[in-house]
């Protein structure tokens, strides 16, 4: 397996015209230790007060209010650190990647837990619930795509999956 040489890279502008471009379908750009690097103004919309997070794994682990915004919390918390993992396995001499494990490791007893003992795959698509503030509890699949091999950057696309808060 070939380890990803992950620099600090822009996301291409391309991708930012096609990502804003989706009026109905949110769209976050992450890199692989889940900084937020861009998104789209209907995932601003759809994440509401917690659109302002810059890494998913920080918030799952670190902001109380993922617990109510994440209604199947401990799902999520598993899948993040499948995420983190496979970038580890990708990039095991990641410094970024390395801060933000003692980092949440210090902070964070089901981080530690979690980290030590889970095995899971990282999932490519599925369906999560989030909890707006305004509209409820939304069902949305999602779908994971790799942007770039050279940074690791990876486009997550959500759509609506039979809830009708989202329309709104």
């Amino acid at each position: 397996m070939r380890e990803l040489n992950v620099i600090d890279a822009p996301v291409q502008p391309e991708l930012l015209q096609l990502m804003h471009s989706w009026r109905y379908h949110p769209a976050v750009v992450l890199d692989p230790q889940l900084e937020v690097l861009a998104m789209n103004l209907t995932a601003e919309r759809l994440y509401g007060r917690v659109a302002h997070e810059t890494n998913l794994a920080r918030f799952v682990f670190g902001n109380p209010a993922a617990r109510d915004f994440l209604p199947d919390w401990p799902q999520i918390a598993r899948a993040t650190i499948a995420g983190l993992r496979a970038t580890a396995t990708n990039n095991p001499r990641s410094a970024p990647l390395r801060i933000l494990v003692a980092e949440l490791s210090a902070t964070s007893t089901e981080f530690r837990s979690l980290w030590s003992h889970s095995k899971q795959d990282p999932r490519a698509s599925g369906v999560i619930r989030l909890r707006h503030p305004e509209v409820g509890v939304l069902r949305l699949n999602f779908q994971v795509f790799g942007v770039d091999d050279l940074t690791g950057q990876q486009l997550v696309v959500f759509q609506h999956a039979g809830t009708p808060g989202l329309a709104r």
